[in-house]
């Protein structure tokens, strides 16, 4: 880099930062612009703030490029998830990268099996579901110690299939059935829950 007829920049040294650059994967058009871009930059005077500004384009393509891998990996155990069990991708949109939240993305695989345990029973069961559910957390037989309706398990179970809490493609739906039924038996707890709509 030349201002009149003083170099401010040795070439030896943008050269060891462009092979070094490349050689860690950064495309050569990438190198190219950074270049150009310290080239024009008013603050870059020397050999070292050169080095200064070299490393804040190569920090940032190197965040950017961990964001990628994420993303992608991210992106690789949602199709996973949202398989049905036969084998065909469900015909929900595949999660919206940025607004799947953190505690989905971060949640461990047992996790993630029992949503989509708790959907499904939601979906085949309605309110009994419910039952189902309790009777699976304590290791208990169906019916064994526990009668009526309890609103404590049911609104944990409500929580667990509720759309905002889960990406599981049929959350919503699974939702929708048991909210109705849970907001009826609150209402009258000696009711017989009602069979759920289809």
């Amino acid at each position: 880099v030349e201002s009149g007829n003083r170099f401010l920049v040795n070439d030896w040294t943008a050269k060891r930062y462009v092979l070094d650059a490349i050689k860690a994967g950064v495309p050569k058009d990438e190198v190219r612009k950074w270049l150009v871009d310290l080239s024009r930059n008013f603050y870059v005077t020397d050999d070292k703030t050169f080095s200064e500004a070299w490393w804040e384009h190569r920090h940032r393509w190197e965040k950017a490029r961990k964001r990628k891998l994420l993303l992608s990996k991210h992106r690789a155990n949602a199709a996973e998830d949202d398989e049905d069990g036969d084998g065909e991708p469900s015909s929900a949109p595949a999660a919206v990268a940025g607004h799947v939240g953190s505690h989905q993305r971060h949640r461990k695989p047992a996790a993630r099996a029992s949503v989509a345990l708790a959907v499904r029973l939601v979906l085949a069961l309605g309110a009994r579901a419910t039952e189902v559910w309790e009777a699976r957390a304590h290791g208990a037989e169906l019916g064994g110690g526990r009668a009526g309706f309890d609103e404590k398990a049911a609104k944990r179970l409500l929580r667990m299939v509720h759309p905002d809490k889960t990406a599981h493609p049929c959350a919503k739906e699974a939702f929708q059935r048991l909210a109705p039924v849970v907001r009826a038996m609150q209402a009258d707890p000696a009711a017989e829950p009602i069979a759920p709509t289809q």
